[in-house]
């Protein structure tokens, strides 16, 4: 192998994060946020109330660690939205693309 070339090439990768493996693993967190946009589809087809769905999504997201309001962004235009509407919006990619069997993490899609 040309050490020369490859050796440049491993320190760029390691400091830029493009060449760490951690970069082709989805973090914790979007693994919960696609845990909770499946949920959200499937208690929405029981026919829970939003009340309740939010509950479950709220006990969904501490058995894994974290808070529900943790995993939601937190956007000036969504100030006026329901909680369960701005989950919906904000975790629609993971959910779509799940039932497509496509997921592919943003951070990973633009990489």
């Amino acid at each position: 192998p040309d050490f020369d070339m490859i050796i440049p090439n491993i320190i760029f990768g390691i400091e830029t994060g493009k060449g760490v493996p951690e970069a082709a693993v989805p973090s914790e967190k979007l693994q919960v946020r696609e845990l909770i946009a499946k949920k959200v589809w499937e208690l929405e087809g029981e026919g829970l109330l939003e009340d309740e769905i939010v509950e479950e999504l709220t006990f969904l997201a501490h058995e894994k660690g974290f808070l529900l309001s943790s995993l939601v962004d937190e956007r000036a235009e969504d100030r006026n939205k329901n909680l369960l509407q701005v989950i919906k919006e904000q975790f629609a990619i993971y959910n779509n693309s799940a039932r497509n069997g496509n997921y592919i993490p943003p951070e990973l899609a633009s990489a």
